[in-house]
């Protein structure tokens, strides 16, 4: 079942089981004169009357018990008839000279080649890796950057090669972003030793140095290069990230 609307474009496919036949939504915008695909967290306003307010089958009733979303505005209903409301707007185009068009502007599309209904339900379990769950927006979130979370240079060191001698070096981490990061060791070569905290928590701009000491006496002689790596987690904000 479809309601008729205005500023809104419903694209659906009749052939496709009734439980998920929507296929687009685009509201109409003013100012670009064109439709632009709905944003799942934008929020909009409508009118319509006080019976599809109250509750209408099988559509949500609006005024209020059963919003859940953040900055969502419960409807008011007002004493005013819609048959007046809407008389005085085509009165008030023809005081402007205006004419009603009347033409079918094909707001409800049945697209029977489209195959992939909407789907926005989310719940916390169905948040995939990278992504973090937001109550009040009932949302997976992606997780944010750490690309500036990094270690300030690269390192490199001299030792002899099968001489137990151990050559120190300092690791110093930057914390880039504008939020509060834990940093955990994630791996460290065999022939390095040195700080293994459980975990360094960095506000924003802030470094901490891990001590560490090399030890060639395992390596051929050559080059060795490696890898001292760490998981960053966020400071709490970001559940799961």
């Amino acid at each position: 079942r479809f309601m008729q609307v205005s500023g809104v474009r419903v694209t659906y496919n009749t052939k496709l089981p009734s439980s998920g036949r929507l296929i687009a939504v685009d509201i109409w915008d003013d100012e670009k004169q064109e439709y632009a695909p709905v944003e799942r967290l934008k929020l909009y306003k409508l009118a319509t009357s006080s019976w599809e307010c109250s509750g209408f089958y099988p559509f949500n009733e609006l005024l209020g018990a059963n919003l859940t979303m953040e900055g969502e505005i419960p409807a008011s209903t007002t004493e005013e008839l819609m048959q007046d409301v809407v008389g005085q707007y085509l009165a008030q185009l023809n005081t402007d000279g205006i004419s009603y068009n009347a033409s079918i502007q094909g707001r409800l599309v049945n697209n029977t080649d489209a195959l992939e209904p909407m789907d926005w339900d989310q719940t916390e379990s169905s948040c995939s890796s990278r992504t973090y769950w937001v109550q009040k927006l009932l949302t997976c979130m992606e997780c944010p950057s750490t690309e500036r979370v990094d270690f300030s240079q690269d390192i490199t060191l001299t030792g002899e090669s099968n001489v137990d001698q151990a050559v120190p070096f300092e690791a110093t981490l930057l914390n880039g972003e504008n939020f509060t990061v834990k940093v955990i060791p994630k791996s460290v070569p065999s022939w390095v030793t040195g700080d293994k905290e459980s975990s360094v928590t960095l506000r924003p701009s802030e470094t901490h140095s891990f001590k560490f000491q090399a030890n060639a006496v395992r390596l051929d002689a050559g080059t060795a290069q490696a890898t001292v790596s760490f998981a960053i987690q966020d400071g709490g904000s970001f559940p799961g990230c």
